[in-house]
């Protein structure tokens, strides 16, 4: 592994506990927060997963993102990590690497899993853990168009 990729694993290793999901969404709320929102917050819906896949390109790291296909019921068309809901009894890993292969024919097998950031929780009731992981290079991704219109990396 590279300097670079050892500082990334070593950083979120030794990441320090956060805010609740919701008090940390609270906080970027201006104005009053109403009592539906505070109710849902309570009770958040879904957890789910993503993974945040740093590719690793001869001419540097790359992330690989997904534009959701438009037909999808939960936020169509936006720009995203490869994810979805976490099914009963599935790690947050599990089900970030499940959805990639699903979504861009991710082999679990090219991917070394470097550790978790925070959840968020989402204005639509999903809690969402991102699964940071190194891709390897020789990955090529391709699109379920059933789930993702397009797949980039920045």
């Amino acid at each position: 592994m590279s300097r670079r990729l050892a500082w990334i694993a070593e950083r979120l290793s030794s990441c320090s506990v956060a805010l609740d999901p919701a008090e940390r969404l609270l906080a970027n709320v201006e104005g009053p927060v109403s009592d539906e929102l505070r109710a849902a917050l309570r009770h958040p819906g879904q957890n789910a997963s993503v993974l945040l896949g740093l590719v690793q390109r001869p001419e540097g790291l790359t992330v690989l993102f997904t534009e959701r296909a438009a037909h999808l019921p939960h936020h169509p068309g936006q720009i995203s990590f490869p994810g979805g809901r976490l099914s009963t009894g599935e790690t947050v890993v599990a089900a970030a690497l499940r959805e990639a292969t699903e979504e861009v024919g991710l082999p679990p097998e090219h991917v070394t899993v470097a550790g978790c950031l925070d959840a968020h929780l989402t204005g639509t009731g999903f809690l969402v853990t991102p699964v940071v992981g190194f891709v390897a290079g020789s990955f090529e991704p391709v699109a379920n168009p059933g789930e993702v219109a397009s797949v980039f990396e920045v």
